[in-house]
């Protein structure tokens, strides 16, 4: 990906987004831009090399709070988007499962047979799931 300098961007209409994808960008830029004109979008992954932030909120709404904040940290500009989702699992209690913090490994791309062999025996039955997403939008106010 391009590295856009931040000295350059104006910040009273660029909107970071929290990730490195450029295939998010255009997801959340079809879906604010419209209601935003005038703005632009760029990935947080264009503007440099940042650390990824610890995702330790108990929902996907905190993990997409503290990477938004996490990139306004980063780059100084006065709005970001950010998003967390996952996979929820019936049997593990319907908590969220999904990436480094996966309670069996690779979840989202398990097939049910190995989803049951790395569940619990207790709840290996049930493999029905359902993918959660959160999205949110800060500014150095919120």
């Amino acid at each position: 990906m391009p590295h856009i300098r931040i000295s350059e961007l104006r910040l009273d209409s660029t909107v970071v987004v929290a990730t490195g994808n450029p295939h998010k960008v255009t997801e959340i830029e079809e879906i604010l831009g419209p209601r935003m004109p005038g703005v632009r979008f760029v990935a947080l992954g264009e503007l440099g090399d940042f650390p990824e932030p610890v995702e330790d909120g108990s929902s996907f709404f905190d993990n997409a709070m503290i990477k938004a904040r996490d990139a306004l940290d980063e780059t100084g500009l006065l709005v970001a988007v950010a998003d967390d989702s996952g996979l929820c699992v019936d049997s593990l209690g319907g908590t969220r499962s999904a990436g480094r913090r996966a309670s069996f490994p690779r979840v989202s791309r398990a097939s049910p047979a190995t989803m049951r062999q790395t569940t619990p025996s207790s709840c290996a039955r049930s493999t029905r799931s359902t993918t959660r997403r959160a999205r949110r939008i800060s500014t150095p106010r919120s």
